[in-house]
């Protein structure tokens, strides 16, 4: 019997909503995907990448550094200076020869 009523309940109130206020399935589901979408921008908005990265990385040099292998983040911090260097060099040689 419970079911019933309960069934009953949200018969009426279906169909007190579409009938009475004129709200269909689309129009809620039109809502909620309206509200997800301003929800995500608002949280994306607030949410600073760049300081979430930073930590991120962070933990995995410390998480590293406690297992003992301080000499793989060192090599790897190298190489990435390296490449950043080499590569700015080479924008300055390109620049040079187009230049002069």
């Amino acid at each position: 019997m419970i079911e019933s009523k309960t069934t009953d309940k949200y018969k009426m109130f279906k169909n007190y909503m579409h009938n009475e206020l004129g709200i269909s399935r689309d129009d809620i589901n039109q809502w909620v995907r309206d509200t997800i979408k301003e929800t995500i921008n608002n949280f994306f908005s607030k949410w600073n990448m760049k300081e979430y990265v930073l930590k991120i990385a962070e933990r995995q040099i410390k998480e590293g550094f406690a297992r003992g292998r301080e000499s793989d983040y060192v090599k790897s911090v190298r190489m990435e200076v390296a490449n950043i260097i080499a590569a700015k060099i080479e924008m300055s040689i390109n620049e040079a020869n187009q230049n002069g």
